[in-house]
């Protein structure tokens, strides 16, 4: 990923062109992450695919994004039309590849998109599989920090004044602070903050919204010592995805994509290459 693959505009995405495939691979990142967090697997797949890294709103500290474009909808759209918009004639296919609150976007997007053929969900969950899950205490206790986010005072500027112990918090907790993707990830930054609190606020508007299949392949991956998501188990996945494969690693963190990207890659080479 370098400058020259960035594009801006109102809102912001690296795009790599692949003259080699008619695949288009589009990677959404979490929270408070940004498209860097994606450095190793831009790496591995440019030359069999082309890539798309949006940022979400309010990451992208020269985006000229407001409140209304804070939404999951209008995030969704926004993505939408970067795609629709992308010079790739012959575009047979999509793979979403999502982390975090991209689960939640990845789970819109495959029912707007029937170019989409695979999904590939990184300790992430779509809005049907958490809402799913809302009868296991557990996940609600690991999920506290939604609650606490949404104090109003809690704004960017207070965090920032916590920022040591921030960092050694999320460190303890597994954030990888690896030695190439740091330089360029703006650790901890929180000018997304208010878009990950309209994301918590439209869970219960999403309560219950009619859930039907989409025809998509998924593959999860999951570092089983995440600390905030419990990992996916079969009712919540047979009711949302016509086939999909599990792919544990049990000494990985909720980033593990990043800490055992090696394993990561070539399990979703393993993946699309079992869909040819």
């Amino acid at each position: 990923m370098d400058k020259n693959q960035l594009k801006k505009s109102d809102y912001s995405y690296f795009e790599h062109r692949c003259n080699n495939g008619r695949k288009l691979m589009v990677f959404l990142h979490g929270f408070p992450d940004n498209p860097y967090i994606w450095l190793h697997q831009w790496r591995h797949f440019k030359s069999n695919y082309s890539l798309l890294a949006p940022y979400a709103p309010g990451t992208c500290s020269d985006d000229k994004y407001d409140n209304r474009d804070l939404g999951l909808d209008r995030y969704c759209e926004i993505v939408y039309q970067q795609i629709q918009s992308l010079p790739f004639d012959k575009r047979e296919e999509i793979i979403l590849v999502a982390h975090d609150l991209g689960g939640a976007v990845l789970g819109e997007l495959q029912r707007r998109l029937p170019e989409v053929k695979h999904a590939i969900l990184i300790n992430t969950l779509t809005f049907e599989q958490f809402l799913k899950r809302s009868n296991r205490p557990l996940q609600w206790m690991k999920s506290f920090y939604m609650v606490l986010f949404q104090i109003p005072w809690l704004n960017e500027k207070n965090l920032q004044m916590i920022y040591p112990y921030l960092r050694k918090l999320a460190e303890k907790l597994g954030r990888p602070f690896d030695s190439e993707i740091s330089p360029m990830l703006d650790y901890l930054t929180l000018r997304n903050l208010e878009f990950y609190r309209r994301l918590a606020r439209e869970i219960p508007a999403k309560w219950s919204r009619p859930t039907t299949k989409v025809p998509v392949r998924a593959l999860f991956i999951w570092g089983e010592q995440d600390p905030f998501l419990l990992p996916p188990v079969k009712n919540e996945i047979d009711f949302l995805f016509e086939t999909y494969e599990y792919f544990p690693l049990l000494n990985a963190g909720h980033w593990v994509f990043v800490t055992d990207f090696h394993k990561c890659n070539a399990r979703i080479d393993k993946f699309l290459g079992e869909a040819i």
